[in-house]
């Protein structure tokens, strides 16, 4: 019998309410119809990795978590109770038990995972995944490996004392079979696929720098972008007295006088509410430009009509993010910040084409819109490059290499 396999992941909550609002009763059909429905769609290559390592000799399950009506589904067909406040635990716990894998995939935290190691003896190996730069050792805590496709986090973990693996994303290229092989007519010149948060440091920076792309050429984003409308613009007289007292301690904090600021209540608020009125601007200008957020199948689709797909990566040194793979496999030609390890993964200018300044990346976007045989033959080879080097099925080989020397 061959080592067992379980994946328990999660999905955007945006992209749940909207497969379930584009399949009327799919809510109500059994836990089979609803799990092959939402595997139909496409999302996200890791979410297919239960399907190709059987080839290396694993049994494998995979389960979405936090998809309530299919969870709640599985957990009537079994036979299995829950509390209503904890249901999500609850039957990923039963789903595990049930399984009892040897190999444990999961990115919930840390107590959950001590958890199933007091009642599933089975569990040799449990690994999480940090997507991005992630400098937190308490996530991982309890995980006996922490895979990652961002280089700094391997020094980071193992560091903390954890063992970290590098692993890339890459491109199911199932996808491609999933629409039709002749994509539209390109119906976007310059376009971004992903979202833009507040608060979030990696979201703040893409969006300035977006924001100075979209002041020299046409950006249209598909993705949801934050509102800094602040509460007072809705909100009485009260709040705006309140409003008022945050931006003149914002004011003593620009002049330099920060020290006497900082004796006064509610002072590390007034500076984030200042910074937010700095940034209102940008994030206004990008959602103005803004689609609502596209998933699965559609996103693939959509992104593969395309001329120029955009890239920004968080603060890491190293290209290490989902777009790379995506835009390429699907054959688009791809608009990159330059990183250091990028000619490891695509030949700039030949497969992909890097920028390292918004003034630089507006300058080859319009070359490459105006030159459509360029931008088509760049396009070519980095899907190439990417069916030949980056596909889900590699990854798996990967994945199999490093289970078996941590286990």
């Amino acid at each position: 019998m061959g080592l067992r396999f379980q994946h328990i992941t999660v999905y955007y909550d945006t992209y749940i309410r909207q497969f379930y609002a584009k399949h009327p009763g799919l809510d109500v059909q059994t836990y089979a119809e609803q799990h092959r429905a939402f595997l139909d769609d496409g999302f996200n290559w890791a979410n297919y990795l239960w399907q190709v390592l059987p080839d290396y000799g694993y049994e494998t399950q995979h389960v979405v978590a936090n998809v309530e009506p299919m969870q709640k589904r599985w957990a009537q067909e079994n036979g299995i109770e829950y509390t209503a406040e904890n249901w999500y635990y609850d039957i990923a716990l039963a789903q595990i038990k049930a399984f009892q894998p040897d190999v444990l995939f999961v990115n919930m935290p840390s107590h959950f995972v001590e958890q199933v190691r007091a009642v599933v003896p089975s569990v040799r190996l449990v690994f999480g995944w940090a997507g991005e730069p992630i400098v937190d050792a308490e996530l991982f805590r309890a995980h006996n490996l922490v895979l990652t496709c961002v280089p700094e986090n391997v020094t980071f973990y193992r560091r903390a004392g954890q063992r970290c693996e590098l692993l890339n994303h890459a491109f199911n290229p199932d996808v491609l079979n999933r629409y039709p092989a002749s994509p539209p007519e390109r119906s976007v010149g310059l376009g971004f696929i992903g979202n833009l948060f507040y608060g979030d440091h990696v979201h703040v920076e893409r969006a300035r720098l977006f924001y100075e792309i979209a002041q020299g050429i046409e950006l249209t984003i598909y993705g949801e972008v934050a509102d800094l409308t602040p509460a007072s613009e809705n909100q009485g007289f009260r709040q705006q007295i309140r409003d008022l007292y945050y931006v003149a301690l914002g004011t003593l904090d620009r002049i330099g006088l920060d020290t006497v600021g900082r004796r006064l209540p509610r002072y590390k608020y007034a500076i984030r509410q200042m910074k937010r009125t700095i940034d209102r601007p940008i994030f206004d200008t990008l959602r103005a430009r803004a689609h609502p957020p596209v998933y699965g199948v559609a996103m693939y689709r959509l992104l593969a009509s395309f001329g120029l797909s955009l890239n920004a990566h968080a603060w890491s040194a190293y290209a290490s993010n989902m777009r790379l793979y995506e835009a390429t496999g699907v054959g688009t030609c791809l608009l990159t910040d330059w990183k250091q390890n990028i000619g490891d993964l695509f030949e700039p200018d030949v497969e992909i084409v890097t920028y390292r300044s918004a003034d630089e990346a507006i300058e080859k976007a319009r070359y490459l819109l105006d030159h459509d045989s360029v931008r088509q033959q760049i396009a070519a080879a980095g899907q190439q490059r990417t069916l030949r080097d980056h596909t889900l099925m590699q990854r798996a080989a990967e994945l199999d290499t490093i289970l078996r020397k941590h286990l």
